[in-house]
């Protein structure tokens, strides 16, 4: 293992009193039958026991771990089938409940965020499924027991965080974009508020929101 460069990150880190949060993601060939580094492992131990060994190397460092990393795009959750399909969501947080168990036994003033999903309307299971129905399927498997927060993430392209999906068109931002997808196809994964305002209601405000890519 060659930890040289995280230890020269946390180290400044720390000397600037920063808050940190680390994503854990992707799984090296050895642990996974499925070809490339873009999926989970085999064995969802495996994952826990490498962040046990992560929190071991920098005791009281880390202010919060997000566990993976946009899964419901299948780039980034690849397995044998090579499908993301509703079984996924569940699979997924099998494989957070063993590693937020392994860092509250570690650590347990660690914020554990789920893995923030891609903002998505695409429902084809050879490349994504929408954010909110894979957020759905995850609260059904017990996500809400299992994370101290919802991660998410938004690209937000040309819309204001400000403005609802359904606003856009008649929006007077929108009259002046030469990109004018968010206007002719208004959705909520174009929409910074709508896609919160979706989160918050399918968690029913159960957890907090991370907003951890935009």
């Amino acid at each position: 293992e060659d930890w040289s460069h995280y230890d020269a990150v946390m180290a400044s880190a720390q000397k600037q009193g920063l808050n940190v949060l680390l994503s854990v993601l992707t799984a090296p060939e050895w642990s996974r039958s499925t070809p490339g580094f873009d999926g989970p492992p085999d064995n969802p131990q495996d994952l826990a026991d490498f962040i046990g060994r992560l929190i071991d190397r920098y005791p009281g460092q880390i202010g919060a771990i997000e566990v993976w990393n946009e899964q419901n795009l299948l780039r980034d959750w690849k397995t044998g089938d090579q499908l993301i399909t509703e079984a996924d969501p569940a699979e997924y947080v099998q494989m957070l409940r063993m590693a937020y168990a392994a860092i509250k036994a570690k650590d347990p003033n660690i914020i554990v965020v789920s893995g923030a999903l891609s903002p998505t309307g695409v429902n084809a299971p050879d490349i994504a499924m929408d954010d909110f129905r894979y957020l759905e399927l995850m609260v059904d498997a017990g996500l809400l027991d299992v994370a101290d927060c919802i991660g998410l993430h938004h690209n937000g392209l040309n819309v204001p965080p400000r403005l609802a999906a359904e606003d856009v068109p008649n929006s007077p931002e929108a009259a002046t974009w030469q990109f004018t997808g968010p206007a002719e196809n208004p959705h909520h994964s174009w929409s910074m508020y709508s896609t919160l305002v979706g989160y918050h209601d399918i968690i029913k405000g159960a957890k907090p929101i991370c907003i951890t890519e935009f």
